[in-house]
Formats: structure tokens, sequence, C-alpha cells
């Protein structure tokens, strides 16, 4: 029986003066692939023993991200495209940008597709970006001068508000980048500079990260001169209704904590128009670098340096944080004064202040510190010295990450009712004070003198650390992602 030949059909020519025959199968489009290399947490210990040794710690980290997004398609689970958007990373990195690139790094561990979107970035920051593997897009906002220095003018802060309330009103050049960026979420973090426009991208979901009160303060801290503003202020009220009538309904907002919610409710704010959940932060310390292993700090000085080998006898205080009076560097100095018996105090950190800490420190006799700015392996290590935080800020703060930290190693912290950190419970995790030279001082030659105080709130501290697991914290959110993604 012979092989039946398949018939051969002449198909007709399909050049471009002929359109006959049947229609071709239209390509599905995919998203235009952003450059830059992925990004992730610091690999299990055994990579990071290869990295070290061959030098090639962006690749291996790339590595991991590949692999754990092949993990994910393997067992169906989805890939989520994120976009992690902050106005600006400038050195040294405040709370909410630590936050956001730290969030970026553990969701890329986690198999999704992170990009960080920023307005400005110095190199140093750009440089540490890299190094970690991150992915970065910078779109330049519209800021009559950088956001790292004050208007030197009233005109010059008139402009900034005035381009901000522009920007939160119509298109700007980072909505129409985020607009054309194929994310499945963006999630927006601090938006200075950008005005709300992040906020109001339309052709996906947005969640905002709620770190401060830019939504209902132009200043972002519902404070002036160390003193809390009444709610009700005419220009701020009008702002807010003004701002909340241009969002999007769909807009999920994210409160790291029950109080700063309420404060946007006081101010009339209207949260409830929205998808709005308290979510506290995650966080932790990280791996420590075997470079840091040297026992000598360089501080922001030239030729200085601060002995990490002195003696443990004496109670440890600890400030770490932006040098300037918001954070009440000032108000930490008058309290400490001339000292305080059987008691040292360490001061890390930049700022505008940073040259009253110097001439603080030098004559402090040895009882005071200046560290200058410390990075994440010396925070390490200046917690595991310490025996006490003191964290004297003079407006209420949301979650700051340097508490966290606290809570983290086990240590007490001294704070007053105005900042009110969440993780802080008076009696339980540290002390709460009223914002004054006198009660702080109370407070710190108390627990100089009273260890069995100092062990209770160690203890307490080691208590509220369970809730800052970052792992579990990225995964409420994924979550939330999930949850909005459903809406659309």
């Amino acid at each position: 029986m012979g092989v039946r030949r398949r018939r051969q059909v002449r198909r007709p020519d399909l050049g471009r003066g002929d359109r006959s025959g049947p229609p071709r199968r239209a390509r599905r489009s995919r998203p235009r692939r952003r450059e830059g290399p992925a990004c992730g947490r610091d690999p299990h210990p055994v990579l990071v023993a290869a990295e070290r040794r061959h030098g090639r710690r962006g690749d291996l980290r790339a590595r991991v991200i590949r692999i754990a997004r092949r993990t994910r398609r393997a067992h169906r689970e989805p890939v989520v495209r994120i976009a992690q958007v902050t106005g600006s990373l400038l050195s040294p990195l405040g709370g909410a940008e630590q936050y956001c690139l730290a969030l970026a790094e553990r969701q890329a561990a986690d198999g999704h597709d992170v990009t960080v979107v920023t307005g400005w970035i110095d190199e140093p920051v750009r440089e540490r970006v890299a190094a970690r593997g991150i992915r970065l897009e910078v779109v330049p906002g519209n800021r009559p001068y950088p956001p790292d220095r004050r208007g030197g003018s009233t005109l010059d802060r008139v402009r900034f508000h005035a381009a901000e309330l522009l920007d939160s009103l119509v298109p700007n050049r980072v909505l129409r980048r985020l607009e054309r960026g194929a994310f499945d979420v963006v999630h927006v973090h601090r938006f200075a500079g950008f005005g709300t426009a992040p906020l109001r991208v339309r052709s996906t979901r947005v969640v905002h990260t709620v770190h401060d009160y830019s939504l209902v303060d132009t200043s972002a801290s519902l404070v002036r001169d160390g003193v809390p503003l009444e709610p009700g202020l005419g220009v701020q009220s009008a702002r807010a209704s003004l701002l909340a009538r241009f969002l999007p309904r769909r807009l999920g907002l994210v409160f790291p904590s029950p109080r700063t919610l309420e404060r946007h409710v006081e101010w009339g704010f209207p949260v409830e128009r929205f998808d709005s959940a308290v979510v506290p932060h995650g966080w932790d310390l990280g791996t420590p670098d075997d470079s840091t292993a040297a026992r000598t700090l360089e501080t922001s000085g030239p030729e200085t340096s601060v002995d990490l080998e002195t003696s443990a006898a004496p109670v440890r205080f600890l400030f770490l944080g932006k040098l300037s009076d918001h954070k009440g560097v000032r108000l930490l100095l008058d309290a400490w004064g001339d000292g305080v018996d059987g008691a040292t105090l360490a001061v890390g950190g930049d700022g505008d202040l940073a040259g009253a800490v110097a001439d603080a420190a030098d004559a402090s006799g040895g009882t005071l510190a200046s560290l200058g700015w410390l990075d994440a392996d010396a925070r390490r290590r200046e917690f595991a010295r310490a025996d006490v935080l003191v964290f004297p800020s003079l407006w209420p703060e949301n979650f700051p990450l340097v508490v966290a930290e606290a809570i983290l190693s086990g240590i007490p912290v001294v704070t007053t009712d105005i900042a009110s950190p969440p993780l802080v419970d008076d009696g339980r995790s540290g002390l709460v004070v009223a914002p004054n030279p006198i009660d702080l001082r109370w407070a710190i030659d108390r627990l100089t003198v009273d260890p069995a105080l100092r062990a209770t709130l160690s203890a307490g501290a080691a208590e509220r650390s369970a809730a800052l697991d970052l792992g579990a914290h990225a995964a409420e959110l994924e979550r939330r992602y999930s949850a909005v993604l459903h809406t659309l």
C-alpha cells in the first residue's frame, strides 16, 4: 500500500497588494522591558560568602530573584509588577525612604517584578541601590529647589507649594510615566516633589502608605514651632478637601498606626471614601557585613573617630536620627546638661545641629560622644552596646524605624508624649514623658539608677518585637494588593 501524499495547498500571495486569505493571529503585545538589574534581599549565608569571595554580589542577587520568580510561576502564584514610588532618595535616608527600599528588596526576593521610581537621587544612594541590585527609574519632579534644602525665601516656598498643588490637579511627568509603565500596582510613599499625581494613576490600582501628614498639612507634620496644630485651620482643611476631591475612590490608603488614621479624620480628610486600612510596618535589622567588623567608627568630621572599646559599666544612652530641632536634639542636650553620673550618651546622625552636638561632646568631659552619620551596620553595633534609646521627637511620629530597630534589639525607649511612637507602651517597653528638659532628665536619671526597671522594659521591648516581622508584613501587603487588584 503506497504512502498517501499530503495535498499541497497553494496559498495566495499575502504581499502588500493582496490582503486575501485567512487573517493573521494578532500578536499579544508585551510590556516594554525596563532596564536595570533585578533586586532582592541578602540571600542564604552560603551565597553571601560566595559573593564576597568572587565579588559578584549583584549577579548572585539577580540569580536568586530569577529563581524566586520561576518558583512562583511553577506554583501558579502571580508575579505582581510593582512600582515603589518615593519623591526623593537623598542621603542620609529618612525612615520612609529606608522602608521603601527594604520593602522593594523583600518583594523582589519573594519573586515579584519591582521597580523603584523617584524624582531625586544623589550618587551615594544611587551606588547603594545599584549594589543591592534594585531596578531604578528617575523621573524629575517640578521642585524649584532640591529636596534636601529649605527654600531660601518666602517666594521660593510659595513657588514650591504652588507647584505641589498644580501637580496634584493636572497631569505631570511622573503620572504619565506610571500610566504607561504596565504596572499591576503602584505603591506610593512620600510624594513631595510630585504632588499627589502618583496617587491619581487611572490605568492601575494605587496604594499609598501614609508616612506623614502631607495630605492634610503643607509641612507634613501638623506641628509649628514644637506645638501641635489644632484641627480646623482654614487653609489646610480647604487644601485637604481639594486634594481628596481629585483622588480616585479606588485608592488604597495604608496607615502604619491607628493614631495616623485618627489624625487624618480629625483634620477632615475623608478616609472612609477610600479603601483605608491600618497595617503596621515590618522591619528587620538585616545581615551584618564582614567589612564592618572594625572597632572604630568614622564620624562626619575630618580625621575624628570614636573608640568602641570603652568600659561597659556606665549605662549607655543612645540617640540616632536627624540632628534637627523637630527631632528633639536641643531638648536632649538641655536635659543632659553637664552629664549624668553613671551614664554616657552617644549621638549618631547628621543635620543642622551637628555642630551643636560636636560642641557639647567637646565640653562633656567624655560623657557625651558625637558619632556622626552611621550606616546600617554601624547602627547595629551601636544597638548591641546601648542600654536605652532616647527618642525625644517634638512632632507626632507615625512609625519611626529607629524605634523599631531598638525594639528588635530588646532596648527600651524614652520618648515624648508628642512623638508617642506606636511601639512604645509607657511602663512596658519604655517611658513616655512630657517634652521638656526636666521630665526628660527625670526619665534618664530613673533608668540610670534602676537596673530592675531597665530589665523589665527590655523584656517588654522583646515581646513587642514579634509584631515587626518584615516577611509577614510583606505578605499582608501582598494580600492588600490582591484585594485591590480584584476591584479593578
